[in-house]
């Protein structure tokens, strides 16, 4: 898999070459703020995890908003911070696309959902999925809305919808939440992450209530390019397959 670092609106390849962030001109990211070094955080990939180092910095580096006092592995939708800086490691499938953030909330909910996402968190922490639904149930689906009738959403909101429906949709075993990750990857355009489908097989016939119509029409789109997929995304789509007698 390959990993990336977002900031901004760009995003930055890491390799097993140490990528640094600080003020200096000689960083692969220079940032423009007082409170970061001149070196003050390397990057680098190891194995299937990116490793964060704190480089003796003035201000210290905080991951998921806690202070990194030693090398960290972090994976998909960790947010490091430097300073005023925020930057978010995401990890790419083989076409190019961030892979979805399903099992692993984002602690920083609130770069798509605000205080609705915090308290839904909350919510979902403690079991309570008609009340997570009952906070989130509009803003989902005008994010659905919005990437059915307008184009895709950005990478971080696609992620928390994602999250949210399979959440709700576990705890509160309405069908209507499958159709709703059905729909969100459907108007992505976007292949389901295997530990997704994986999740949905325990938990799909438990939710009575959802139209296969949703599945069958996603499944649809994504055959239309099936002759591109890595080996590994051909075994997803089999398993979506499979998904859909369990639903019929």
């Amino acid at each position: 898999m390959a990993f990336a670092l977002r900031h901004g609106e760009r995003d930055y390849p890491l390799g097993k070459e140490r990528f640094v962030i600080g003020r200096s001109e000689t960083c692969q990211l220079c940032l423009d703020d007082p409170m970061a070094s001149r070196n003050h955080v390397a990057l680098s990939v190891r194995d299937d995890a990116v490793v964060v180092e704190d480089l003796k910095s003035r201000n210290g580096v905080f991951v998921n908003d806690e202070r990194v006092d030693s090398p960290l592995l972090l994976t998909h939708g960790d947010v490091i911070r430097v300073g005023g800086a925020k930057m978010i490691v995401i990890r790419r499938g083989s076409r190019g696309r961030a892979e979805t953030l399903v099992q692993k909330p984002v602690t920083s909910s609130g770069l798509a959902f605000g205080v609705l996402g915090t308290l839904a968190d909350k919510a979902l922490t403690l079991g309570h999925g008609d009340e997570a639904e009952r906070i989130l149930a509009r803003p989902l689906e005008q994010y659905l809305l919005r990437a059915e009738t307008t184009g895709p959403l950005e990478i971080l909101e696609f992620e928390r919808c994602a999250h949210y429906g399979h959440r709700i949709g576990s705890l509160t075993k309405r069908g209507k939440w499958l159709d709703y990750i059905f729909r969100l990857h459907a108007a992505q355009a976007c292949l389901m992450d295997a530990d997704l489908v994986n999740s949905l097989y325990s938990v799909a016939a438990k939710m009575p209530g959802s139209n296969p119509a949703h599945l069958r029409s996603y499944l649809t789109l994504m055959k239309k390019d099936s002759a591109k997929l890595a080996p590994g995304e051909r075994f997803v789509l089999k398993r979506l397959e499979g998904l859909e007698a369990l639903l019929t």
